[in-house]
């Protein structure tokens, strides 16, 4: 037994062996022809895939770029300098971190910088934008520096305590305010008296209630009694306490009678037109109407005002009713005032204590207001975001700050680009990182990088060296693009179908001479398999099982040439007796065997015609002869076979 002899060649065909070739081995046996033609184009590809490899790697190897410019991408060579102004050069991590050491110090490259490492910067005044020191005291009258929030929550903490920010403030809670007297404003003390001749008391909702309460008897709170229902209760005079006779004059000198709503609303509409109903006017605002005063008469005007501090009016049911709803609404008794409904309160300025209206505004310039605890806190938020106190802020925090430029100092934005030709811009780590891997490992500038500086830049076009060793541009074709992308010389071989099992399409059985098919192969042994696994072997095997070929023979598909009628592909039929001369019978019959003997037709050719009709002799082993028809089963498939060598069928799943 020996080896085929394998020649570099393409066998345009394999041959297929006939039911009419006789069998016959050798190395120019016609049963070794497909098998040699088959290992042959397997030399002939083997060699042309080196070469494909070789090929590849040396073009990976001559592969080269232009220079790059400001105009065209390319190659460039790095510097570590970090006072140059050349364009044509790339920044070295040396030179990025000799610039960043200096700029940032140690700190790492995802640091953002605290103020106090800003220098240079313009310091804010009333008349100029700048940067301002922080200050915690809650007792300067500085003009030049901003609170901290350790400053406005001590300041909100003194004012409101643990109360919500929307809270108002108590009364309780606020001091210096300046005391009202007759000659005065400012906050006057509440008195539940109900006999009190005081005039620098202010009568509180218990004492008005009590004293409505004595006048309405059992009627709800909100209900109002008429004067004409009220009897028995002492006049009024100028020199006694005690009721007062409404009038609705409005020409009248009487000073024993008080004026009436209707009078008022007659005074109001005259002084404020056409105001709605509703509309109450304090008696500030109503002029031409003679008043009586402490020292000389006149008429008891009534007042639905809740601000007024005359002493010359008297207060409606309404007034008190409108005081009472505006300072307690639905609280009891003993609910404190809040600041909103106190009144002639001196406002406070740069020179002097008072009360101050609050501002929500971020950018004020102010000095009367006094900012809320929302503009404060979006002052903190956008200086200091979620951080505690005590951090520094981040750059991105702090703003008016010049920007650099060629000629002057300031910030500048960081930008990741390695194609930019910003000149106020700063490279960052990234794009001197981008920069300097593309560059290194490669070679430095020589006489080849030179040859291929100075060729022209075109679309689809690849440099490479002739044969006098001079720089050109071939064209690179959409497969050379693909193939230079390619990661690795197995990837290359699969595009261009040369990978392994390449050759043969998906389902085809071959002799493979190991028990352990190879990656992406079966063994033809009659297993099954799914349509999930191998869906390209199931439009092959749509049974979704393979042909079990253990100790099989393959014979070729009859397909119409009527010497093996009636088969289907894929069927299986049944053994037949090889007929062959042997040195038993001189008639030259087909075999005539002696009684249990087999015969080694060594290289005999057995042909058809030694067939008599469909018949044939053979040997009924322990028995005599007989005749009976060529088809075998059972032992004789031992006895009926030709020349052969074993191998492990295998088909391609994928």
């Amino acid at each position: 037994m020996g080896n085929l002899n394998e020649t570099e060649k393409w066998e345009e065909n394999i041959y297929q062996l006939e039911t009419s070739d006789p069998v016959l081995g050798g190395a120019d046996g016609i049963s070794n022809r497909a098998p040699r033609q088959l290992a042959n184009r397997t030399k002939w590809l083997k060699k042309k895939t080196e070469e494909a490899a070789q090929s590849l790697a040396e073009h990976v190897r001559s592969r080269n770029h232009p220079d790059a410019t400001l105009t065209a991408k390319g190659f460039t060579q790095l510097s570590s300098a970090t006072n140059s102004t050349s364009e044509t050069l790339a920044a070295t991590p040396k030179a990025v971190k000799a610039a960043y050491d200096l700029a940032a110090g140690k700190a790492p490259a995802s640091h953002t910088h605290p103020w106090s490492q800003i220098t240079g910067v313009p310091a804010a005044s009333l008349t100029a934008k700048g940067t301002v020191q922080l200050s915690s005291a809650t007792d300067s009258q500085s003009e030049t520096e901003a609170a901290t929030p350790k400053a406005v929550k001590a300041a909100y903490d003194l004012a409101a305590g643990k109360a919500p920010v929307s809270h108002t403030h108590p009364w309780s809670q606020i001091t210096g305010v300046p005391a009202a007297s007759l000659t005065a404003k400012g906050t006057v003390q509440l008195s539940s008296a109900i006999n009190s001749t005081s005039e620098i008391l202010a009568a509180t909702p218990k004492a008005v209630k009590a004293a409505y309460d004595l006048a309405a008897g059992k009627a709800p709170a909100s209900h109002t009694h008429p004067w004409s229902q009220i009897t028995g209760v002492p006049a009024a005079s100028l020199t006694a306490k005690g009721t007062v006779q409404l009038s609705s004059a409005t020409d009248s000198q009487s000073e024993i009678e008080a004026a009436t709503p209707k009078a008022v609303k007659a005074a109001y509409d005259l002084a404020a037109g056409k105001a709605p109903v509703s509309h109450t006017h304090p008696w500030s605002q109503i002029t031409g109407v003679p008043a009586a005063s402490l020292t000389a008469k006149g008429t008891v005007q009534l007042s639905s005002a809740i601000n007024s501090t005359s002493e010359i009016l008297a207060a409606t049911p309404k007034a008190v009713k409108a005081a009472y709803d505006l300072a307690a609404g639905k609280a009891p008794a003993s609910h404190t005032h809040p600041w909103s409904q106190i009144t002639g309160v001196p406002a406070a300025s740069l020179t002097a204590k008072g009360t101050v209206q609050l501002s929500s505004a971020t950018d004020s310039q102010s000095e009367i207001e006094a900012a809320t605890p929302k503009a404060v806190k979006a002052a903190y938020d956008l200086a200091a975001g979620k951080a505690p106190v005590s951090h520094t802020h981040p750059w991105s925090q702090i703003t008016g700050v010049p920007a650099a430029s060629l000629t002057a100092k300031g910030t500048v934005q960081l930008s990741s680009a390695i194609n930019s030709t910003s000149e106020i811009l700063a490279a960052t780590p990234k794009a001197v990182k981008a920069a300097y891997d593309l560059a290194n490992g490669k070679q430095p500038a020589d006489a080849t990088l030179t040859a291929l500086a100075g060729l022209a830049t075109a679309a689809d076009r690849l440099p490479y060296f002739t044969g006098a060793d001079r720089a050109a541009l071939a064209t690179l074709t959409a497969i050379g693009r693909a193939i230079i992308a390619k990661g690795s010389i197995k990837d290359v071989l699969n595009y261009l179908g040369l990978g392994e099992g390449s050759a043969l399409p998906v389902g085809v059985p071959v002799p493979w001479p190991t028990a352990t098919p190879p990656a992406g192969w079966l063994q033809c042994n009659g297993a099954t398999f799914t349509k999930e696994q191998y869906p390209v072997l199931a439009r092959v095997y749509p049974t979704l099982r393979l042909p079990d070929l253990r100790g099989e023979f393959i014979r070729g598909w009859d397909d119409g040439r009527k010497i093996d009628e009636g088969r289907k592909l894929l069927s299986w039929q049944k053994g037949t007796l090889v007929g062959g001369h042997d040195d038993n019978d001189s008639s030259l019959d087909i075999s005539y065997m002696s009684n249990g003997n087999n015969i080694d037709y060594g290289g005999d050719k057995v042909f058809a015609g030694n067939y008599r009709s469909d018949y044939l002799w053979y040997v009924i082993l322990g028995g005599t002869n007989s005749r009976a028809k060529a088809e075998l089963n059972g032992a004789f498939f031992n006895i009926t076979r030709p020349r052969n060598i074993a191998f492990n069928y295998i088909v391609r799943a994928a």
